[in-house]
């Protein structure tokens, strides 16, 4: 028998898609550009979602080192079975109130906004982890109408040890971003106190990189990435790396 939350989650689910029939997505998907566009610091997996039927489209091999599952174990029904019952709750806000507020936005522009929050998930060996949710839109409707999205899961258990659970929707390309969105749609729009060259050095630091392989990767000069590393951990308020990659993520700025 269906379980209630699982029926609420497809319901939320079923809304966003307006209840639109099968459609096939026409034309190739470059996965990688959406890939540069999530935050993965740690293991994670990526999966394509299509709402009008609640099915994965495609799952990513990477579950097996996230959640020790085989890819066709996972899914809304899984999900919901898993997740922490703590968590449960605002997860059905989110989504509810993921629904409204992206109904504002014009659907030309739904692709540009990356949707962001974290909860727990219990993986195939019985232990939660706290999982980093990212979910872009892949396809829609010209009245807004979502039918695919992609979604990439990231294990960030050695990140953050508090519950403390925030919706965020982060544009991208230059369009606005709207950080702790409540129930009635309200939000905060405080811009990230990091430039964007340091958004990529804290990115590259949460990867494991030293200043010497940043600066390879980025084409920039040691000495810049160390001056980087320092505004970084004075805009931050922290006093190491570890500390400000943790604040970075709770309050949605990478």
């Amino acid at each position: 028998m269906k379980s209630e939350l699982l029926a609420q989650a497809e319901d939320i689910y079923r809304s966003g898609s307006r209840n639109r029939k099968t459609r096939n997505f026409e034309g190739e998907i470059d996965l990688n550009s959406y890939l540069l566009n999530t935050f993965n610091v740690g293991p994670y997996f990526f999966f394509i979602w299509y709402l009008p039927e609640q099915k994965m489209d495609y799952v990513s091999g990477g579950i097996k080192d996230v959640l020790h599952l085989e890819p066709d174990n996972f899914g809304l029904s899984y999900l919901m079975e898993n997740m922490h019952p703590d968590d449960v709750p605002h997860f059905l806000r989110f989504e509810n109130t993921l629904v409204r507020f992206l109904a504002k936005i014009p659907p030309e522009k739904l692709p540009k906004y990356k949707v962001r929050y974290d909860y727990r998930v219990k993986d195939g060996n019985g232990t939660y982890k706290r999982i980093l949710h990212q979910l872009m839109t892949l396809q829609c409707e010209s009245d807004g109408a979502v039918i695919r999205t992609f979604g990439v899961f990231t294990d960030i258990s050695h990140l953050k040890n508090d519950t403390s659970m925030q919706l965020n929707v982060i544009g991208l390309d230059g369009e606005p971003s709207f950080y702790s969105i409540q129930e009635d749609c309200s939000y905060s729009d405080d811009e990230s106190p990091l430039s964007d060259r340091e958004r990529q050095v804290l990115v590259c630091l949460g990867d494991g990189l030293n200043s010497k392989e940043i600066a390879e990767a980025l084409q920039i000069s040691k000495n810049t990435v160390d001056n980087h590393r320092q505004r970084i951990l004075t805009k931050t308020d922290s006093g190491s790396s570890a500390q400000a990659l943790v604040k970075a993520i709770n309050a949605g700025w990478i």
